[in-house]
């Protein structure tokens, strides 16, 4: 293609209103959790408040759940516009990086060093999967289902059921809208509130997991993640895809676009304004995303407690200060495991 037809392909993509959806479901025991417990049937309950929009939908899941995604779609009157991809093992796609990410979760210190020692995105299987999200959507490209305009990712479980859009029968219109060629990202926060290592231990939200991408900046955002998961490997870190997406945006910033926003809000910021929503998402934010509150103060002390840097500071004050026999460093330890013990509890 000459360099005018280049040019000219390009602005089509930039112009089009056209968004291709992708989601993915794939179960990484998450129903099993202490603290954050979803079904595979919450999921698809999820799926559903929102599965009648009437964009293409590209949804990538294990060969079990595929009849019941398409069961969904068609109960609206949308398997045409569906296509889903049956992945035999999500597992094998980065194996390296999964291995990894593995290694880390099992050796345990950095769980301990991180605020919300329980939180899913401690878990390297939970973590993976986020990461996958951006495969689904160079995949989607790849396969052909989206060749103009942007891919938007909505999470399977986007919306939780109605915890912010409250009327799934307004779920039948197209989400379109003209989003200029670049990785667009959304957050809660300026990300320049805190220090990236405070957050990656503080575990505050900012940007989310929704994002839009042209088509054709797909395989470089896939790329682009990968990256950021390897850094924070090299580092015996890993987590979920919002610390990936602002390591991704530190790094790659003349690619990215930075919008204000909310959780679930995007598709009425850039589309549809008139849904029916509740007047703030912090009235309906499940703990996952507000980790405040009584038990979060306490998770938050005990993730303290936990810290090895915290006790061998008690340790060190204990006896270079007030010269405490060795037996009485063993009692604070015996003291504050059953403290431990008793608030787990």
């Amino acid at each position: 293609m000459n360099s005018s037809g280049a040019e000219k392909q390009e602005r089509g993509n930039m112009d089009s209103d056209k968004i291709t959806i992708v989601t993915g479901f794939f179960d990484c025991n998450r129903g099993e959790h202490a603290t954050q417990a979803r079904t595979v049937d919450d999921y698809l309950r999820y799926f559903e408040f929102w599965a009648g929009l009437q964009n293409e939908l590209v949804v990538f899941t294990y060969a079990d759940l595929v009849p019941k995604v398409e069961a969904i779609r068609e109960k609206y009157g949308r398997i045409e516009q569906t296509k889903v991809v049956s992945v035999e093992s999500i597992w094998d796609v980065e194996p390296t990086i999964l291995r990894a990410m593995e290694e880390v979760e099992r050796r345990g210190e950095y769980k301990r060093w991180r605020m919300y020692s329980e939180d899913i995105s401690n878990e390297a299987r939970y973590s993976y999967v986020m990461l996958m999200k951006y495969w689904c959507v160079k995949e989607a490209v790849a396969r052909g289902f989206a060749a103009e305009g942007s891919i938007a990712w909505l999470d399977f479980g986007w919306n939780h059921g109605g915890v912010y859009y409250t009327n799934s029968e307004e779920f039948t219109f197209e989400w379109r809208y003209p989003f200029e060629r670049a990785i667009h990202m959304f957050t809660r926060k300026d990300i320049n509130e805190e220090l990236g290592f405070i957050k990656l231990q503080n575990m505050r939200d900012s940007i989310m997991g929704t994002f839009v991408v042209a088509t054709d900046m797909v395989d470089e955002l896939y790329e682009y993640m990968c990256e950021a998961m390897r850094f924070l490997l090299s580092l015996d870190c890993f987590d979920d895809d919002q610390m990936l997406l602002r390591i991704v945006y530190r790094l790659h910033g003349e690619r990215c676009r930075l919008h204000n926003s909310d959780w679930y809000t995007p598709i009425s910021q850039f589309g549809n304004n008139a849904l029916s929503a509740r007047n703030a998402v912090e009235e309906s934010s499940s703990a996952t995303h507000e980790k405040d509150g009584a038990k979060r103060k306490i998770q938050r002390l005990l993730a303290v407690l936990r810290s090895g840097t915290f006790r061998e500071y008690i340790r060190w004050r204990l006896f270079k200060c007030i010269r405490v026999e060795d037996y009485c460093l063993k009692e604070y330890d015996q003291r504050l495991n059953e403290l431990l013990q008793r608030y787990d509890n």
